[in-house]
């Protein structure tokens, strides 16, 4: 087991790293007593630290350590990078790699196969999962639970056993870590950014529910830029249940892609509560060819093939392409028991919720082999609208306030801040820090703008492309990384 039992400094990490080409594996680590800081004791983990800081662990393989292949408590500052770890199905709480009450730190560059809930970030806040291929799970894949400012970008995720990801609350009186460190906290899951992913799939109901790309209820999340393809239990559910899932506020979904998804692009939560579930927009988003399923809340009727839900209250779904070739358009939405409706008739019924949406082909280069560029003369190119609008004219001024400033985030202090682009202006500037209360955006340089001006992420024509991605940058979307062949030794 690898227990680093003092810190390193933040300009002198303790590195504990394979050396030159040789495979080092841990397996079968010793059983571990830490009654002594008031931990569980009595398993057995890869890794396991406890109110340590400022380490790296890099090239190592973790095979079947006994238990969960990490866990770290009261950690920051701990790398785990360009490492492999294979088979930990133990549930609970030693699954996966845990970080309970520990902050700041690195997921780089691993693969991370074969566990239960490989990955998990409770009460855990400015955290960094990046460049991983992480596939087959019990449960999940990775979740995030009452914890602020975690970003997952750059990553491969595919789980043939169960769901993908999930943004919860922290009140669930039967989770063992939440119960022994006191961490029982609602409306406590802020902030946090997935973007750049590949959503590569999910299983097949099992009867006890679908198995979604997102589980999300959070509040303020910012979920961009990702594909999402054969989930067999919509892409994203925007969940609402007690305990863990009764906040599911402010969330931003946009410049996605949505294909061949079971259940549609989104599901979502079922309630006119707008002080539980409200403000939620979905915005240039293409969605093309998602498929039916059986709805469990609704005596088991199909859903819409692109969207469904049964609340028509506090969501937005406005400026997305939304388009079928395979199925028929008149039954895209689901809205009730006894309700589909074509996107046409969504946003004449309810036009406080359906909005400029588009039904237009958006001729990807070739989307069932999971190229989702967008083909020259799309009219998916230049067809976004632009996130916000300036609230105010400025001229030369580094401080920009804007309608909404949710779509926006500085990279938390753990990566570049977003480049932001103005309506009719070929120049970008990064944001350097968001006051969201006042909707503040700090800029790196000082710029012009007028009042009512667009404001959106930096893009390359007249206006934002739909989407997860420009023509000109294929982000490697291109096509899914081959499967993982995991192998100890050769």
């Amino acid at each position: 087991m690898i227990r680093p039992q003092i810190s390193g400094t933040p300009g002198a990490p303790i590195t504990i790293k394979n050396y030159g080409d040789e495979v080092v594996t841990i397996t079968d680590s010793p059983y571990l007593d830490a009654t002594a800081w008031g931990d569980y004791d009595g398993y057995r983990w890869g890794i396991y630290t406890w109110n340590v800081e400022y380490i790296t662990i890099e090239g190592i393989v973790f095979d079947n350590p006994g238990n969960g292949w990490g866990r770290f408590v009261n950690s920051n500052h701990i790398i785990v990078k360009d490492c492999k770890f294979h088979d930990a199905p133990t549930s609970g709480d030693v699954a996966g790699l845990k970080f309970v009450n520990s902050h700041y730190n690195q997921i780089l560059n691993n693969i991370i196969d074969d566990g239960f809930d490989n990955i998990s970030l409770i009460n855990s806040n400015y955290n960094l999962v990046e460049g991983n291929t992480v596939t087959k799970a019990d449960h999940t894949l990775w979740a995030i639970k009452c914890g602020d400012y975690n970003i997952l970008r750059d990553n491969y995720f595919y789980n043939e056993y169960q769901k993908i990801g999930e943004v919860y609350d922290c009140n669930d009186p039967a989770n063992a870590d939440m119960n022994h460190f006191g961490i029982l906290d609602v409306n406590a899951t802020r902030h946090n950014m997935v973007e750049d992913n590949i959503f590569a799939g999910t299983a097949v109901d099992d009867g006890d529910g679908p198995f979604n790309g997102i589980q999300l209820a959070g509040q303020r999340t910012i979920i961009r830029r990702n594909v999402f393809y054969k989930s067999e239990g919509t892409g994203i559910g925007l969940q609402l249940y007690s305990p863990e899932a009764d906040y599911n506020l402010h969330n931003r979904v946009y410049h996605n892609v949505f294909y061949n998804n079971a259940g549609g692009a989104i599901v979502t939560g079922r309630s006119n509560d707008s002080a539980h579930f409200g403000d939620n927009v979905v915005k240039n988003n293409i969605m093309l060819n998602n498929r039916v399923m059986p709805l469990g809340w609704a005596d088991d009727l199909d859903s819409g093939h692109q969207l469904s839900h049964r609340n028509m209250a506090n969501f937005i779904i406005e400026y997305n392409c939304i388009f079928t070739d395979i199925l028929p358009a008149e039954n895209s939405i689901y809205v009730s028991y006894d309700t589909r409706l074509d996107v046409s008739g969504a946003q004449s019924s309810f036009p406080s919720l359906y909005m400029d949406n588009l039904v237009l082909n958006p001729m990807f280069e070739e989307a069932s082999n999971h190229n989702f560029l967008l083909r020259e003369g799309s009219q998916m190119r230049d067809a976004g609208s632009f996130l916000t609008t300036a609230a105010g004219p400025g001229i030369q001024s580094n401080q920009l306030v804007v309608a909404d400033a949710t779509y926006f985030s500085d990279g938390f202090g753990i990566k570049d801040g977003d480049l932001i682009q103005f309506e009719d202006q070929a120049e970008s500037v990064q944001v350097t820090r968001i006051d969201y209360t006042t909707n503040t955006l700090t800029l790196n340089s000082a710029m012009s703008w007028n009042s009512g001006d667009g404001v959106a992420l930096k893009y390359s024509g007249t206006s934002p492309d739909m989407g997860a991605f420009e023509y000109e940058s294929n982000n490697g979307h291109q096509a899914p990384p081959a499967p993982v062949n995991f192998h100890v030794v050769d």
